[in-house]
């Protein structure tokens, strides 16, 4: 084996996916290749081409304390410190959650579905993506990104700033520092149950923010509160989208009932699950 002071690429990458794959890590030659590329800025595509590159000792160095954070099951997103959202490069932290392919495809479907929106209010925004995604795909419209958190309204400010997309944020509990009414109210809110939370893997339950993840009330807490202020802020034709949990459909229906709303849809991930559910004024 080579001592670190000769260390190449290739090298390092054989022995990275070694160490990532003992510490049970799916996908270990994926995740060696994007640390590597972090670090040494060569874009993970083209590694292969070239390998026999010998890394600078301080490459090396930075290159063992991240390993080893993604070792520990840190996610690879809050190691490199951004996330691809919707063609959007957003930089995150382990104050908010990290955004996942899944909620990309409800993006797709609000933009998909409606033309030229005026108004959208994004509940629970976290880093902002939801917000300055559909933004970006409708500058005209007003779009207004809420969350409870202050870390998490840092960063989806300084996002908003970095893109130049001006979306405003606000610290609301639901609608409590909301006014006004909306065409489009969105949220992917916390949906887990306290045994689901406990059942998710290393990298979810120790290092993402639990209270982006879980809710009370078998998980379905910020639907019920959502719900009963929603027609106050919805403009007529109005249309309510969420993110679910794949078992919700029917519970979050009985809700939508309870508080006036006859008009509901829910569409599939591409696992086949029910992941999303709208409802119309």
């Amino acid at each position: 084996m080579p001592t670190w002071n000769y260390l190449r690429l290739g090298e390092w990458l054989n022995q990275a996916n070694i160490r990532l794959a003992e510490a049970g890590i799916e996908n270990s030659s994926i995740d060696a290749a994007y640390l590597l590329s972090y670090v040494t800025k060569i874009p993970h595509l083209q590694l292969t081409l070239q390998t026999n590159q010998i890394l600078t000792n301080a490459q090396k160095n930075k290159l063992e304390l991240i390993l080893e954070r993604r070792i520990n099951r840190e996610p690879l997103q809050y190691i490199m410190k951004s996330v691809d959202f919707h063609s959007l490069s957003l930089h995150i932290n382990r104050n908010v959650l990290i955004p996942r392919p899944e909620t990309e495809f409800l993006v797709d479907l609000i933009i998909r579905e409606n033309i030229n929106p005026t108004s959208i209010l994004d509940i629970g925004t976290g880093s902002g993506a939801i917000a300055l995604a559909l933004k970006h795909a409708f500058p005209d419209a007003n779009v207004i990104g809420s969350d409870i958190s202050l870390s998490a309204l840092r960063m989806a400010i300084a996002n908003a700033r970095r893109l130049k997309i001006h979306v405003k944020f606000k610290k609301s509990d639901i609608f409590s520092s909301i006014t006004g009414r909306f065409d489009i109210i969105v949220s992917n809110p916390p949906y887990l149950t306290s045994e689901e939370f406990l059942e998710t893997a290393p990298e979810v339950k120790c290092f993402e923010p639990k209270i982006a993840l879980e809710a009370a009330n078998n998980g379905l807490e910020i639907y019920q509160r959502i719900l009963q202020k929603a027609q106050e802020h919805l403009n007529p034709k109005g249309m309510i989208y969420f993110e679910i949990g794949y078992q919700q459909a029917k519970s979050i229906s009985f809700l939508a009932q309870k508080y006036g709303f006859t008009h509901m849809d829910k569409r599939r991930d591409l696992n086949g699950f029910d992941r999303y559910f709208i409802i119309r004024m």
